[in-house]
């Protein structure tokens, strides 16, 4: 009668408030890339309301993701059928041990899937609707997050539907803090009375009577529930339609009860059917007639029979090949009604049909360990750890813990598995506790000791457990593999002269294995370009480059990023934007994923220097993101000290004090890496505050680390801002040595030189000791020449700063005007309120009678009155701790201002006086 069979989504009741607010978020003016999340019981209508919102959405502007139960057992699989891709699009899985594999296979995976994301939403807005979300596995779960980042170029949103009942809520705490509907997810309630009546007369075509409105109490207002009430009183025939009024039939007093419909469901049907319903509810979700044959020892004929019989009824879908249970809940009931020992020797069954036709490890394991298998179980959950470690270290993690509370006395290959998943999943710590309890350490766990001393940012001891796995392994290629990765370390952790050495004597060997090889030349062009020699660092990283060719084994440290950096350092941006690109497309797709936040901080600070700010703020807020994820603290630091520097000159104070304080926690647990930024930053804070003292103390501070540290290339860019502050101070010994620095950096100098940012830094440092605006202001011109805006825009206020300070008022009202209309072009409002204050203060012209030499600059006139004293020039430099040919620019910039010709005009002039 009527359409009791119906299944519950085939209607849409009580919905309406819900539904209007998805087409709000769906239509509204916003920037793309949100997610709405959507929570509620099994059965309380979150698939129906995702289908009626979805119904009039394309085809091509949708993608439907529904997650099975074992969604955890197969990472990244609801996600590649959903989109309709191959398994192996992630590209192919390599199969290595634990000590020689590297854990980028899950970020390729991961990056194929926002790639066909990226590809749908090119030409029109995509909604990717993923159901049932709590069954996925944790690499699925970053990369939803990861999609809704994909907003330049692209409008991608994503609606997640899942479970409230479910374990592990904490799971979807990242994807919660990135709902937009009001801060929290929409929670699907039960359905009114009166929306259940309604429901029950749409499907009954009659309204439902007193007595069927009381039954149907008992769903607790969930349309399943409602579904499965009227499904099981029209079985048992207990419905009558009359005038219009559905109702219970006289006489029927054991009416059903929600819980009980399910089984209720398969009353009516042949045992075999039946038994095959079971049996099926056992295997999953979805299974296959020929999953159940061989359990049940039965013909093909029978069996098929059986699932048609099913198909009829609705207790499953499909196909006849492949089919699913109609709804969770209904299989969950078929499951829990079979008796304990029966489910258990089923699960058995399974597992041994899964052994036999080689199935996946954790299927396996978790038959097995339904099935109460004991001791057989641990070498299964064994095996799925070490086959999930590349694709998803953090599940690989949970199964290997598993198998190790499973065994009495875990295995090397279990302990190097173990201590690689927790490297893996930024997890260092336990990784060595883990290493440290073990009295015997087979090579596999050395390696993966020194990956997590890296991993916690100590370098130089991570270099020196390669270096001692080097000189205990028996096998050279093993052996040259960790010197090449003990030297690169060394390199990164500022160790260059014994990088160098070690590293070309590596490369001068007879036989040399390919991947040391890549490592070495790595190491040699870091190590180069710190040392300001770039032609060597280039040529290094090209030779590393061609070593590698496109061998994903021999990518993974990735030569193209030391290439980039190289650029980078050399002020050849064009270039470096080629090598990054490439170096970015090559971690994605073969590489070590600790190198994303590198690469995100070299794009951040050439986007940075460059003006092009919301670009630089997003690869570094994408940066830390990776950052956080991989557990690269060495990047943090950089990333977050350039959001600060960007703050600051956008006129955000007290943001950017909130990330250098998020900057200098980083530092106190890490390695030192990334403290000159921190300290770089924290000077121009001081300054934007106008506590020049405490820039100049911060200044030289940062100068004393660089020099200490070797990074040569580093100084060009820093040097100007210590000599601006100091200067301010009249620390002019300080301002000297920065220059003599600079000075004996150009001696390293051999290629293709000079290099045009090292020009213009030491022109600006010689501007600012000099006190020439004239000076300064053409070193920020050959900074604007190489696209570095906003060195260009700070050297243009120094100039306005210097000659207003000398009272070169027509100078400082010349070079204000373009700085100015710079400023405002980049959106630098911190900059812009120094620069105003600059000409607001600057000297009035002076009034009748006053001193000529009120044209001359603070140091200027301090050189004038000695020379009037009778002075030599090095008795000057003596007494006011400068160099003799700084005194000399002096006296040249004094004879130009003031038309003279002569030591003794000059003297004549300053006792004059006015």
């Amino acid at each position: 009668m009527g359409n009791a069979g119906l299944a519950p989504g085939d209607v849409f009741v009580g919905r309406e408030d819900e539904l209007s607010a998805l087409r709000r978020w769906r239509s509204r003016s916003r920037p793309p890339g949100e997610v709405f999340l959507i929570e509620g019981e099994a059965g309380v209508g979150k698939s129906s309301l995702a289908r009626e919102f979805t119904a009039g959405i394309p085809r091509s502007h949708l993608v439907m993701v529904a997650v099975p139960p074992n969604g955890r057992d197969e990472p990244f699989g609801a996600l590649f059928a959903g989109l309709g891709l191959p398994t192996e699009a992630g590209g192919q899985r390599r199969r290595s041990s634990a000590a020689e594999a590297h854990p980028d296979t899950c970020h390729r995976i991961r990056e194929s899937i926002l790639d066909c994301l990226s590809s749908r939403a090119s030409h029109h807005p995509l909604l990717l609707v993923v159901d049932d979300a709590q069954w996925l596995d944790d690499g699925s779960l970053s990369t939803l997050v990861a999609a809704t980042d994909l907003t330049t170029g692209f409008a991608i949103d994503v609606l997640v539907l899942r479970r409230t009942n479910e374990p592990e809520p904490e799971r979807f705490e990242v994807l919660s803090a990135a709902a937009v509907n009001s801060g929290a997810p929409m929670r699907l309630g039960e359905l009114a009375a009166s929306e259940v009546a309604e429901l029950a007369t749409l499907r009954l075509n009659g309204a439902p009577g007193p007595r069927l409105l009381a039954a149907l109490a008992g769903a607790g207002g969930n349309p399943l529930f409602v579904g499965e009430i009227l499904d099981s009183l029209e079985r048992r025939g207990m419905l009558v339609s009359a005038g219009g009024v559905s109702e219970v039939a006289a006489g029927w007093n054991d009416l059903p009860d929600a819980p009980d419909t399910a089984p209720d469901r398969l009353a009516g049907l042949s045992g075999a059917a039946r038994v095959v319903a079971r049996y099926g509810s056992v295997i999953g979700r979805t299974f296959r007639p020929a999953d159940v044959r061989p359990l049940l020892g039965w013909p093909a004929l029978k069996v098929a029979v059986a699932c048609r019989e099913l198909i009829s009824a609705r207790v499953v879908l499909g196909d006849g090949e492949l089919l699913r249970f109609r709804h969770d809940v209904l299989r969950e009931a078929i499951y829990e009604d079979l008796p304990p020992w029966e489910r258990q020797t089923v699960h058995s069954q399974v597992a041994g049909e899964l052994v036999r036709a080689g199935g996946e490890p954790l299927a396996v394991a978790r038959h097995l360990e339904r099935a109460g298998s004991g001791d057989s179980i641990q070498p299964w959950f064994e095996r799925a750890g070490v086959r999930l470690l590349e694709a998803d270290p953090m599940a690989a993690s949970k199964l290997l813990r598993r198998a190790m509370e499973l065994s009495a006395a875990p295995g090397p290959d279990l302990l190097v598995a173990m201590a690689q998943s927790l490297v893996w999943t930024n997890r260092a710590e336990e990784a060595l506790d883990l290493i440290s309890g073990c009295d015997d350490r087979p090579m596999g766990l050395v390696l993966v000791a020194a990956q997590a001393h890296a991993a916690r940012g100590d370098l130089a001891r991570a270099a020196d457990e390669f270096e001692a796995a080097a000189e205990s392994s028996g096998t050279p290629v093993l052996a040259q593999r960790a010197r090449g990765e003990a030297q690169l370390l060394r390199a990164l952790g500022f160790e260059h002269e014994r990088a160098l050495t070690q590293a070309r004597q590596l490369t001068s060997e007879d036989t040399v294995d390919p991947l040391a090889a890549v490592h070495a030349e790595c190491a040699i062009s870091w190590a180069e370009k710190n040392r300001g020699r770039m032609d060597e660092s280039i040529a290094a990283a090209r030779r590393g480059i061609a070593l590698a060719g496109s061998d994903p084994a021999l990518l993974w440290r990735n030569p193209h990023m030391f290439l980039a950096d190289a650029y980078l350092a050399a002020d050849r941006l064009e270039e470096f934007e080629v090598a990054a690109r490439e170096a970015r497309s090559v971690a994605l797709a073969h590489g070590d994923i600790w190198q994303i936040p590198s690469l995100s901080s070299m794009w951040a600070g050439a986007g940075m220097r460059m003006g092009e700010w919301d670009k630089a703020v997003a690869e570094a807020e994408a940066g830390i993101g990776w950052a956080r994820e991989t557990g690269n603290h060495l990047a943090l630091p950089w990333l977050l000290s350039i959001q600060a520097a960007i703050a600051i000159w956008r006129g955000s104070c007290e943001a950017a004090a909130a990330l250098l304080d998020e900057a200098e926690d980083e530092l106190a647990g890490h390695y030192r890496s990334g403290a000159e930024a921190v300290l770089w930053a924290r000077g121009v804070a001081a300054e934007a505050a106008g506590d020049l003292t405490a820039a100049a103390e911060v200044n030289v501070l940062l100068w004393k680390l660089v020099r200490e540290s070797g990074v040569t290339m580093r100084q060009p860019m820093l040097a100007p801002h210590v000599v601006r502050s100091v200067v301010a101070v009249g620390s002019h010994a300080v301002a000297e040595e920065v220059a003599g620095d600079l000075d004996a950096m150009a001696s390293s100098f051999d290629g293709d030189v000079p290099i045009r940012g090292y020009q213009a830094a030491r022109i600006w440092v010689e501007g600012l000791i000099t006190g020439s605006a004239d000076l300064i202001a053409g070193a920020g011109e050959i900074l604007g020449g190489i696209g570095l805006k906003v060195d260009q825009v700070v050297a243009g206020v120094d100039a306005v700063e210097v000659a207003a300070d000398s009272g070169d008022t027509a100078v400082a009202e010349r070079l204000a005007p373009p700085v100015a209309e710079r400023t405002d072009r980049l959106g630098a409002a911190g900059i812009r309120r120094r620069l105003d204050r600059t000409v607001l203060v600057a000297p009035q012209p002076p009034e009748a009678g006053e001193s000529v030499l009120h044209r001359l600059s603070r140091a200027e006139r301090r050189v004038a009155e000695l020379v009037a004293t009778g002075a030599s020039n090095p008795e000057i430099a003596e007494r006011l701790h400068v160099s003799r040919r700084t005194v000399e620019s002096h006296l040249s910039h004094i004879f130009t201002k003031l038309d003279l010709c002569s030591r003794v005009e000059l003297a004549v002039l300053v006792v004059a006086g006015p």
